[in-house]
């Protein structure tokens, strides 16, 4: 048996196969059980070859970490990126059915707290563009959406997409600001654990191991704080409703974040708890939905290797299947070797 392996496991390598060497019994659960976690990472990365991706606009607020080549993200991650247009997200908004749009308003009436100021009329508009996301989401085959909001939604149409993709994430991975290398890194997370994902900003490093993260407006239904669905009425420059529900604490959490320079991609990688955050928000605006986070690692370390703003998250600790996915897409992996 042994033998035999030892001679297969040489000529993979010489043929330039990414694998993982597991030998053992059949009947042993260490065997076992290392064959099914593997067999999860090699089938993520099958999907991530079957997946495409809606991208609605392009880039928000000059990121340059957010730009990507598509080509070279399809050669070596997988996903296939369909580009849309807001203005056809905004010309379906007005083919929804009034039926339609009124169910999703009850549903979040019914199933959420109210800030004040919110109206009815803003909740059927939520109602109707998340009936036009998931309509084209259905008909284009999209696994996966990400939406432009700055400025064109949040300024200039003055409705912004945070509760409509909040909604949707329980059944398509959603992502905003056309962070392409964010949605990447959520699907990852989201192909291991089959769990919601989000994204968000690491908006403060407290050394020795703890970090704040918050998205603007946007958190997936089933990462919310079932106690406290909060949706609140932007304010500042940014106009239409925003979800304001926090995580919820005590999760063991996956961070994740891919980068590429030409065809050398990497992946940061952390781990840690979520805990309750101090009472802070951004000026003039209602608290986003935030969460701190207890690190495995080291938060100067974490902070001296970020590479961007925007982070993926998702409750479980995959840390280990990470970076096996990584090994098999070849891209380098920026982690501490823990388990």
């Amino acid at each position: 048996g042994f033998v035999a392996a030892a001679t297969l496991r040489e000529t993979l390598e010489e043929m330039e196969v990414r694998h993982k060497f597991i030998w053992g019994m059949p009947e042993d659960p260490q065997t076992q059980k290392a064959i099914s976690s593997y067999a999860r990472v090699a089938l993520a990365r099958r999907r991530l070859r079957e997946t495409r991706v809606g991208l609605f606009g392009y880039a928000s607020l000059g990121i340059y970490t957010a730009t990507f080549d598509a080509v070279s993200l399809r050669h070596k991650i997988g996903p296939e990126i369909h580009h849309l247009d807001q203005y056809l997200l905004i010309k379906r908004m007005e083919e929804v059915p009034a039926g339609e749009a009124d169910a999703i308003a009850d549903e979040l009436n019914r199933e959420w707290k109210l800030g004040p100021n919110v109206t009815r009329a803003e909740l059927v508009k939520a109602g109707r563009m998340a009936a036009a996301i998931r309509g084209l989401a259905a008909e284009n085959h999209l696994d996966a959406v990400n939406i432009k909001c700055h400025y064109e939604l949040s300024e200039v149409y003055q409705f912004t997409a945070c509760v409509p993709i909040s909604i949707l994430s329980k059944d398509i991975v959603c992502s905003c600001e056309g962070d392409m290398f964010a949605s990447m890194s959520q699907l990852m997370l989201h192909f291991l654990t089959g769990n919601q994902t989000v994204y968000g900003d690491i908006h403060e490093v407290f050394p020795p191991d703890r970090l704040t993260f918050a998205c603007c407006g946007f958190n997936p239904v089933g990462m919310c704080d079932p106690n406290c669905r909060m949706i609140s009425r932007w304010a500042s420059d940014f106009q239409g409703l925003m979800n304001s529900s926090p995580y919820q604490t005590d999760q063991r959490v996956t961070l994740a974040r891919m980068a590429a320079k030409g065809e050398e991609y990497k992946l940061h990688l952390t781990t840690g708890k979520t805990v309750k955050t101090f009472n802070w928000h951004e000026i003039n605006c209602p608290p986003p939905p935030a969460t701190d986070v207890i690190l495995d690692d080291d938060a100067v370390w974490f902070a001296q290797n970020i590479a961007s703003n925007h982070y993926a998250m998702v409750y479980g600790d995959v840390r280990q299947e990470m970076i096996e996915l990584c090994d098999l897409l070849g891209v380098r992996v920026v982690a501490t070797q823990k388990c």
